[in-house]
């Protein structure tokens, strides 16, 4: 097999590697990326999985990174009514907070269910 065909098998399988991790992350959360199927957002149900899979091991009460915890209903609602959570999960520019979750990012319809969740007024359900 001569270098050139192994070079080129290579990088299509590598792009192909990372075409496939947006469809399956290494995260564990089970949310439903068609969003438009979601008519209400739940909060135990759709939110708190999100939150659990991609943040709590960083800010629960025990490993409290930067002082935030955001271990529950309260705690979470607060973050994104101050719009802190849609700041974290969504910008990444200098003179910005960092990027969450550290060291890598949500799936984009992850985002948009804590979006569509802030936009039905943080029902806790």
């Amino acid at each position: 097999m001569s270098r050139g065909f192994l070079s080129t098998f290579l990088i299509i399988f590598l792009i192909s590697i990372s075409c496939t991790y947006d469809q399956n992350p290494l995260n564990t959360s089970k949310v439903d990326c068609n969003v438009q199927n979601l008519k209400s957002i739940s909060y135990s149900r759709d939110v708190f999985p999100i939150i659990q899979s991609n943040c709590l091991s960083c800010h629960d009460a025990v490993n409290h990174f930067d002082g935030v915890v955001i271990e529950n209903y309260q705690q979470i609602s607060e973050s994104c009514r101050l719009g802190e959570m849609m700041d974290v999960i969504t910008t990444h520019y200098a003179g910005s907070l960092p990027r969450m979750p550290k060291g890598g990012q949500l799936k984009s319809c992850e985002v948009e269910v804590i979006r569509l969740w802030i936009q039905q007024g943080l029902i806790n359900n």
